[in-house]
């Protein structure tokens, strides 16, 4: 919550607090080691890359950040490549569509009971 909430102060430009959150999560995770805990400034890539170590592995976290940060136009993307996204495997084995994954499907049984999402269809690539 405390990367949430940096994040929204250095949206508005409060740079001051986002940096006080940010340290306050650096030094809970950082009591065991010899790491400097504290930044001296934060910028949004610090507060991505803080988020990225802090929620490694925690479900589907990592990719409504992404999705998040690709519509406030922090990251692209559209121009991510297999590896970008930690794929490990053949390249060639990698689909991923913008258009398509960036929004999860509606269930047809919401499409069926309301006339104006029928009329609308689904989101782009679920047909």
């Amino acid at each position: 919550m405390k990367l949430a909430v940096a994040e929204a102060f250095l949206k508005t430009g409060d740079v001051a607090n986002a940096i006080i959150q940010v340290n306050d999560v650096r030094k809970r995770a950082r009591v065991s080691t010899p790491i400097p805990a504290d930044l001296a400034t934060v910028d949004m890539q610090s507060i991505m890359d803080e988020r990225l170590f802090e929620l490694a592995g925690e479900e589907n976290i990592r990719w409504s950040d992404l999705r998040r940060w690709h519509a406030a136009g922090y990251i692209d993307l559209a121009t991510w490549t297999p590896a970008d996204f930690g794929y490990p495997f053949d390249p060639s084995l990698f689909t991923f569509e913008l258009d398509k994954h960036l929004l999860f499907p509606i269930p047809t049984s919401e499409i069926n009971s309301n006339p104006l999402m029928r009329a609308e269809g689904n989101n782009p690539g679920y047909n």
